[in-house]
């Protein structure tokens, strides 16, 4: 059977045999781009702007028609001698009845919702590298975006991952799989809170009070050389109860667990063709409802390129925070590339989640830019809890 690896080093093999070195660069390339579209169909002018955008149209599509036969030709058919990328006259996909493997698609089908153990600890280790980890095409703007956001999308899922493997197991009462996959999810968000939280608590119960108080101090002096910010309200008292010998973490624990969380309706309208339109008018009802204090802990970095934007965010900011407009109005100055502005709007979705239940309704959707498009899809994939669309 075909297997393709997208995570960490790439690899196409079928049966054992590696079929990478009889395909070029650009064919494989091809085969990845598809895969990350999750089978979606793309039109051949899509895909030519992604793979040959400096070449006439004449030369991007000989290219396109060669790199699909080279595909035909060395990638094996099944039994109905169906090829794994569907070629027609105005675009590609994977084919959805090609029976073959892909860690990709293994760990998007798995639900962070199950119970089962096994199947989570299994997705958990098919995450053995970034997506696409170290490819570059030169000239290829549009395809190495692309790469960028499909890691951003992997390492969420990697997030929710561990942290519902990590409660299954502490459900379970094997609270050493907890504190471990909890430190494996310290690896990949070290500035994460409710992680640190997470890894001083189960220390804590697993009787190391001393292991628990050294991890504190060494989240904190991270916490402050990365960021510049202090733990928050929680994490400290958890800290004090510790110094102190109070043994009141359980109520804290307990306190935290049943805190009601409120439910925001967000209403977002469209115009058609102005570029982030709808996030920008998501991000201005954000500020009338939500409690603007989560400014002043929010990324710094985050509140600069989202403010290209939703310029209210700068303003909000400054009243929140009391720091001159300038200081950070002055990063908004000249281009900031399409990936950070994405990156920066889904970790202010995910950072209002773990206070929020949001629900975004979308108005005049037919009319939605098609940048604003692309992110709401990646939101609706990436099974933020506490985002839901109407």
């Amino acid at each position: 059977m075909l297997q393709i690896n997208v995570l960490g080093k790439t690899k196409i093999s079928c049966n054992g045999e590696l079929l990478d070195k009889q395909l070029s660069t650009k064919a494989q390339a091809l085969v990845y781009l598809l895969i990350a579209h999750n089978g979606k169909f793309i039109s051949r002018d899509k895909i030519m702007a992604y793979l040959w955008p400096d070449s006439t149209t004449d030369a991007a599509r000989y290219n396109l028609r060669y790199n699909l036969w080279q595909l035909k030709k060395l990638l094996p058919h099944d039994g109905a001698d169906r090829s794994l990328v569907l070629s027609e006259k105005d675009g590609c996909s994977i084919d959805s009845r090609y029976s073959f493997q892909c860690d990709l698609l293994k760990i998007q089908a798995c639900s962070v919702h199950s119970r089962d153990l096994e199947e989570l600890a299994h997705t958990k280790g098919l995450f053995c590298g970034d997506f696409m980890e170290g490819w570059y095409l030169k000239n290829c703007n549009e395809f190495n975006e692309m790469i960028l956001f499909e890691r951003m999308n992997c390492e969420r899922i990697q997030v929710e991952l561990l942290k519902a493997l990590a409660r299954r197991y502490e459900e379970s009462g094997r609270l050493e799989d907890a504190l471990t996959t909890w430190k494996e999810m310290a690896q990949v968000d070290m500035d994460n809170e409710e992680t640190a939280y997470n890894i001083v608590r189960l220390y804590y119960e697993m009787g190391n009070r001393v292991a628990a108080i050294n991890h504190y101090k060494k989240f904190e002096t991270g916490l402050w050389d990365n960021l510049n910010i202090a733990p928050n309200e929680e994490l400290q008292r958890l800290h004090r109860d510790l110094i102190s010998g109070s043994d009141s973490l359980h109520s804290t624990k307990k306190a935290i667990q049943v805190q009601t969380r409120s439910t925001l309706e967000i209403n977002g309208h469209c115009i058609k063709n102005i570029d982030y339109f709808l996030i920008s008018d998501v991000i201005s009802a954000l500020l009338r409802f939500v409690d603007k204090g989560f400014l002043a802990d929010f990324e710094k970095d985050y509140v600069r390129d989202l403010s290209v934007i939703q310029r209210d965010l700068l303003i909000c900011y400054e009243k929140t925070t009391g720091q001159p407009l300038e200081a950070v109005a002055a990063a908004t100055e000249g281009h900031v590339p399409a990936v950070r502005i994405v990156q920066a709007f889904c970790k202010l979705i995910e950072y209002l989640t773990d206070r929020y239940d949001i629900r975004l309704r979308i108005s005049n959707r037919e009319h939605i830019d098609e940048v604003s498009a692309q992110i709401i899809e990646y939101l609706e994939t990436s099974g933020i809890s506490g985002f839901s669309l109407e």
